[in-house]
């Protein structure tokens, strides 16, 4: 702490040993600001926001001529040690007492009333709260969050908090003025050009994937007649694979093929490598296999000039029949892979529906029969075949 005792804070504070006190809050207040080793800059904003002091720099000579009276005086000087010292045996006699540490103020209940918000000023912050609401898409409990709580304390710390109803009242009041504004621009233009995100495909068609918002918003527009299967059927089997890829041995086996990687990176005996590899390469094998037919039909159906739609069903029969037949020697990978491919592209691409009415048969049961083929539908049912040709001659 500064010795000279040049700065204006000294005229409404007094210095006891390496401590400050404020001589304008009461002995019942906690009126210690300068800790050893502190500064003055403490007392300053104490006096600045408690008794709203500001520093008067043109009384900066009168305070130098009374500082230098006041070393020139000794009568002075003496009276201001012995109060000093008064106070100094006074806080050690306190310090005896055991007195208990206050806690620093923190309230603003000195403060003239003057210096609170007005109604203006308050309407002007509610206002400007309500715009940057608006402008920055923030939702309306951000006006009572905590964070905007601390950080009105040290913007306007008399500011008073503005409650979510008075705020939404203010934003459909900006709302009122805005669509003024648009409203005088609109009758003022001379021309008006207006784009859009527009349907750009000109027989109206729709393709998904599948998710079930957008399926659900498919099934509600009222000029689409076909509401059925319109799912990416290349999109369908990559669902399908993951499906299948998250059986718990096979997500094992893969996890153990990506540290193999790790392993030869690292300083470890080759003995270790050749049995991580030899453990895992006939599973590995055996996951390819399985995994090569549904990729070929992945690429196919993903092609944009020949991927068409009547082929979805004969290549998902086909599959099931030929590449996901379960055999007696399968192992416990290859079983657990296949039913549950088989399980997911029986349920997505509704394969097992044995006898289905007309009303349900969409454009990948009507398409194959106009595809020389597979014309015959012998992989459909009998049943299913009739209510297809049905369907076809109400076309």
């Amino acid at each position: 702490m500064n010795s000279n005792r040049k700065s204006w804070v000294w005229q409404y504070a007094n210095r006891v040993e390496n401590k400050a006190y404020c001589n304008l809050c009461s002995e019942n207040e906690n009126n210690e600001f300068c800790c050893n080793g502190g500064s003055t800059g403490s007392l300053g904003r104490h006096l600045a926001t408690i008794h709203n002091i500001q520093p008067l720099f043109d009384n900066s000579k009168s305070k130098r001529d009374a500082s230098r009276h006041e070393i020139d005086n000794p009568e002075m000087f003496c009276a201001s040690t012995s109060t000093s010292t008064q106070s100094a045996s006074e806080s050690q006699v306190t310090d005896n007492n055991h007195r208990q540490p206050r806690k620093r103020r923190r309230t603003y209940a000195n403060r003239k009333n003057d210096d609170f918000c007005n109604s203006e000023e308050t309407e002007l912050i509610h206002q400007a709260l309500a715009k940057m609401i608006a402008m920055n898409q923030m939702p309306i409990s951000f006006c009572s969050s905590a964070g905007f709580e601390q950080f009105m304390n040290i913007v306007e710390p008399n500011y008073k908090i503005c409650k979510e109803e008075a705020i939404k009242k203010r934003l459909k009041s900006l709302k009122l003025s805005i669509q003024d504004i648009i409203h005088r621009d609109l009758k003022s233009a001379n021309n008006i050009a207006c784009t859009s995100d527009c349907w750009s495909s000109l027989s109206q068609d729709i393709v998904t994937d599948n998710a079930k918002n957008v399926l659900n918003a498919v099934q509600m527009l009222s000029n689409v007649s076909e509401t059925n299967d319109l799912t990416c059927a290349a999109h369908t089997v990559q669902l399908v694979v993951k499906y299948g890829l998250q059986q718990d041995n096979i997500n094992l086996l893969i996890t153990q093929c990506s540290k193999i990687l790790t392993v030869q990176l690292q300083n470890r005996p080759w003995q270790k490598k050749i049995e991580i590899v030899e453990s895992d390469w006939m599973n590995i094998e055996t996951l390819v296999t399985l995994l090569k037919p549904l990729q070929i039909i992945t690429t196919v159906l993903s092609s944009e000039k020949h991927s068409p739609v009547s082929m979805v069903r004969p290549l998902m029969f086909k599959l099931i029949e030929k590449h996901l037949k379960i055999k007696e020697n399968d192992d416990g990978i290859s079983l657990k892979f296949k039913q549950t491919v088989i399980e997911q592209l029986t349920e997505r691409f509704k394969l097992n529906e044995l006898v289905i009415s007309p009303s349900v048969i969409s454009v990948r049961h009507v398409a194959p029969f106009f595809d020389p083929r597979y014309k015959n539908l012998e992989y459909e049912t009998i049943e299913v075949r009739e209510n297809i040709l049905e369907k076809v001659k109400k076309l």
